[in-house]
């Protein structure tokens, strides 16, 4: 513009989308009885809403256990496990992926969990697929289980207003100290 010495100039950008996730908590060890639980970020860090995603969420178990309950969110809402899950990220935002596992007491220990958590459908900018997933390993190193077995050291009734010698063995499996009470009450 020769009047005022103003130039102008009007140009229009890309939509670009830049997914990716990383992993952003965990649990560090477990019980049997216990939880576990992961955290994942998935972050958009390009211009336009991601819409084009969807996300798998997963829970193994090395040895094998059975009776694992599983809850899986997106940004605090119930979504389902091991099942795709479409997601919508904005721009330049990021969306919180989280799943907790209840632990059967009956889980062996040093049994190995990993939970994973798989973006499905992304590409690069060539249109080429793009895996992306992150994994998050908790052991079960700690363990709670005392069995207590009691009897008497002769057969038989025995006889009122003696005294009779009973045996109380515990054995402890335990990974930490366990500090047991005995009580003995009279039978009638």
């Amino acid at each position: 513009h020769p009047a005022d010495n103003e130039i102008e100039v009007i140009m229009t950008t890309a939509s670009i989308r830049i997914p990716s996730i990383e992993l952003a908590n965990q649990s560090t060890a477990t019980m049997a009885g216990g939880t576990v639980f992961a955290e994942a970020n998935l972050i958009n860090t390009g211009n336009a809403v991601e819409n084009r995603l969807s996300i798998r969420a997963s829970i193994s178990s090395s040895p094998p256990v059975t009776g694992l309950i599983a809850f899986f969110t997106v940004d605090g809402g119930d979504r389902a496990v091991a099942q795709d899950v479409p997601v919508v990220v904005p721009a330049a935002g990021e969306l919180r992926l989280r799943m907790d596992v209840l632990i059967p007491d009956d889980a062996p220990l040093n049994t190995r969990f990993v939970i994973q958590f798989e973006v499905l459908d992304a590409v690069d900018e060539d249109g080429l697929p793009m895996p992306m997933s992150v994994q998050a390993l908790v052991i079960l190193n700690q363990q709670r289980q005392v069995t207590t077995d009691v009897g008497l050291t002769q057969l038989g009734p025995v006889p009122s207003g003696t005294s009779a010698l009973v045996l109380v063995n515990q054995t402890s499996t335990s990974s930490m100290n366990e500090d047991i009470e005995v009580a003995f009450s009279e039978i009638e």
